[in-house]
């Protein structure tokens, strides 16, 4: 048992040390997706109205994402309590884990009617515009990111900031 809880700890150590790595890489992509869509914008002309449009979407999409990811937050952190615990509960972590991957899951579905959302205010030209510049972008970050694109509860974001907000 004592081989086993060491083993955890030594685990939970090294998901810990990432997560403390992560912040500096967050922004160092943030950064590059800002610039990157900035050329989207002046790209697809967006008239003031599909702006504001965009910019509501944007919003809405970010509430939702906040309060999910909040709620993987805290059930991970459940989890870890569960894990630490003298006699871990096998059946109530396997209750966990599903309810996180549920909520990332959601995280992707409104990343997907977001999308859609987002195709349905631009003009035709505009969406062959966006799909070929989202295209090489999330090409682009997935070959930067190791093929690890849409990691961390689903908070990457396309270079606009519409659509393809971390799991």
């Amino acid at each position: 048992m004592s081989r086993i809880g060491s083993t955890l700890v030594a685990l939970l150590l090294f998901i810990s040390f990432i997560g403390l790595a992560q912040p500096s890489e967050r922004a160092r992509l943030m950064e590059h997706m800002r610039e990157k869509g900035k050329s989207l914008k002046a790209d697809l002309n967006l008239t003031a109205a599909q702006e504001k449009d965009l910019q509501k979407l944007r919003i809405d999409l970010e509430k939702k994402q906040t309060q999910i990811q909040s709620k993987i937050r805290m059930e991970r952190l459940d989890l870890k309590g569960l894990f630490l615990a003298d006699n871990p509960d096998r059946a109530a972590i396997e209750k966990g884990m599903r309810t996180v991957s549920d909520l990332q899951f959601q995280l992707k579905v409104n990343r997907l009617d977001h999308w859609y959302a987002v195709k349905s205010i631009l003009t035709p030209e505009q969406q062959k515009i966006w799909k070929e510049k989202i295209g090489g972008f999330m090409g682009e970050m997935n070959d930067h990111c190791g093929g690890m694109m849409m990691h961390r509860e689903g908070r990457m974001r396309h270079p606009a900031g519409h659509g393809m907000d971390d799991d």
